[in-house]
């Protein structure tokens, strides 16, 4: 049971999102709501606030015709305005969405098996093109085969008129947000139309969003990031928005900053490897084409921010009018509906010397002129509104002084239900309790860092940690140094984690080789070239010994739908010799309890 009691809530005039759809549709009805572009470019649908409503109503007639209210419903579509309609006609029956992808991937597939026998849909939303495409698929999968399909592109917007308005209230379910299961396997956040709410008026005030502040993203809207934080909240605040998929994103990173150019946006938002992407992959023939001056914010998130993305980023697109307080830091996670905290706008990211030494024993202290090494922290913003953090030991229960690292609880309104089907781990994680104040329930993050200066400051996951020989290593701090140590390492492309010898945990590495740097190098490839200097960087950097190091091929390494490493399936992996070897260090002793 979650306990809501000690969460306030912000002032609506909407108590649902259907309210606010159908309040936009009547006061906005001609104003655009959504636009995709296809192939990144052109555009191919465009929806007016009037438009949605309509589609959203025909779409709930038809599922009312099929299911019942509280059922959950699968959304199974490309980034496109359908799926946004699908998204509303859930909501205009009462319905709950289960926003995911469609069957098309083989890596994604079983997660995709994993929401259907979790959320118990019996019914799939998706096209007419989806449907035929993936005819084979799901003819071959006895969890696909055994759904009711319906293509919401052959619904006529005439059947509006059997839409029966249920009764929706707003701690009513709105939808399941699979979580990317970067730690474990994914579980189904039960978020209300009140979360969304809440959060949607967080976001609004972390970023200082008017009715101008027009967004646009290449983010998928079956992710939080892109659903809640980019389309719902240009809804909420009543601005358009505008939508490329993130296939076309990654074939050609310009189309991303091409469209923000083009239609002067103002709100865009991407994890860190995107601005990465854009600072090393955007020609400067490319740069000249682009006007980025309209940009308020550039919000980072959903994996670590490195300030050295934030250099490369400001440098690589100043000339193009981008602005350094433009760059906004943030985090959420989908147990908090998506947003906690954002750097507040027209203010340059906070970025952090601390002495490395005393951040390894959990301490961010300024560096002195004793310190050996520093290391640069990016904060990720002020908290917003009522939202309550506590830094907390998380075996002790207790708050811990300024400056101090633990793990991160937090207090909202927007805080979801819980999870769905699991109340042992709903009781466990969302309705923590301090050791000084039994009353108060919190969420349990299980992210670590710290509250500095009045900002977040994100240092890791809490079941990622690396302790070795008594000091705490965080993995992305151990990826970032590989990646930035030789050209053929791919970026996003290395993984860091501990396993058991019989001398105790130690540190193991894995990278990709990147082929198109491979291509272009003049050098012939020398594993043991990029072996010593990952080894080297490493024990320069962060003072200790690999274990063992593997090169692998392109597209090993493991990660979410959301792009985040899943460092516990990497190790799995790694153990069970899973991975497409290209290179490997020879250990000295094999890891034991492989499993």
């Amino acid at each position: 049971m979650t306990h809501a009691s000690n969460r306030k809530n912000v002032n609506f005039s909407d108590s649902t999102m259907v309210d606010l759809l159908r309040r936009r549709a009547e006061k906005q009805p001609e104003q655009t709501a959504y636009v995709y572009l296809k192939n990144g470019e052109t555009e191919e649908s465009r929806l007016t606030f009037a438009q949605l409503d309509q589609r959203a109503q025909a779409i709930a007639a038809e599922l009312q015709q099929k299911s019942q209210i509280g059922s959950r419903i699968l959304l199974l579509y490309p980034t496109s305005t359908d799926y946004l309609e699908a998204f509303f006609g859930c909501l205009y029956a009462k319905m709950a969405a289960v926003p995911l992808f469609p069957p098309f991937m083989n890596r994604t597939l079983e997660r995709l098996e994993c929401a259907i026998a979790d959320s118990g849909a019996t019914v799939a939303l998706t096209t007419s093109a989806i449907q035929e495409n993936a005819e084979y698929r799901i003819a071959q999968v006895s969890a696909l085969k055994q759904l009711q399909w319906i293509a919401s592109d052959r619904i006529s917007t005439d059947f509006r008129q059997s839409w029966r308005t249920p009764a929706i209230d707003s701690h009513d379910l709105a939808f399941l947000q699979y979580t990317s299961g970067s730690t474990r396997s994914p579980k189904g956040v039960m978020v209300c139309h009140n979360n969304l709410l809440q959060n949607a008026a967080l976001q609004k005030e972390g970023f200082g969003n008017t009715p101008e502040s027009s967004h646009g993203a290449w983010l998928p809207l079956y992710h939080d990031m892109g659903l809640i934080a980019i389309a719902l909240q240009s809804l909420y605040i009543g601005a358009p928005c505008y939508l490329i998929s993130p296939t076309d994103f990654l074939r050609k990173p310009f189309r991303w900053l091409k469209m923000i150019s083009d239609y002067g946006l103002h709100v865009t938002g991407a994890p860190n490897f995107a601005y990465d992407l854009c600072a090393k992959k955007i020609s400067e023939e490319q740069r000249a084409q682009l006007d980025l001056s309209s940009l308020r914010v550039a919000f980072n998130g959903s994996e670590p921010v490195h300030a050295e993305t934030f250099e490369r980023f400001v440098t690589a697109f100043a000339d193009c009018g981008f602005k350094r307080e433009a760059f906004c830091p943030c985090y959420g996670l989908a147990e908090t509906t998506v947003f906690v905290s954002s750097s507040p706008r027209n203010t340059l990211p906070l970025l952090l010397d601390v002495d490395h030494d005393t951040y390894k024993s959990g301490k961010l202290i300024p560096p002195t002129p004793e310190s050996r090494h520093y290391k640069k922290i990016v904060g990720c913003g002020r908290i917003c509104l009522d939202l309550e953090v506590a830094i907390v030991d998380p075996e002790t229960r207790r708050r811990q002084p300024t400056g101090k690292i633990g793990e991160i609880w937090l207090s909202h309104a927007s805080v979801a239900k819980g999870y769905w089907n699991l109340p042992q781990e709903t009781e466990e994680t969302f309705n923590a309790v301090l050791e000084d104040n039994t009353e108060r329930r919190f969420l349990r993050t299980g992210d670590l860092g710290a509250v500095i200066d009045g900002e977040i400051c994100i240092t890791g996951r809490l079941k990622d940690l690396i302790i070795i020989e008594g000091r705490n290593h965080y993995p992305q701090d151990i990826e970032g140094t590989v990646e930035n140590c030789h050209a053929l390492i791919r970026a996003g492309g290395s993984g860091a984690f501990s396993v058991d010898t019989e001398v105790g945990e130690r540190l193991v590495v894995i990278a990709e080789i990147d082929p198109r740097e491979l291509q272009q190098s003049q050098d012939q490839f020398d594993p043991d070239n990029v072996i010593a200097a990952i080894r080297q960087s490493i024990s320069i950097h962060h003072d200790i010994r690999a274990h063992d190091i593997v090169l692998l091929k392109f597209g090993q390494i493991l990660k979410t739908t959301s792009g985040k490493i899943q460092r516990h399936a990497c190790r799995a992996a790694y153990l069970h010799d899973e991975f497409e070897v290209i290179f490997q260090t020879k250990q000295k002793s094999p890891p034991a309890g492989a499993a």
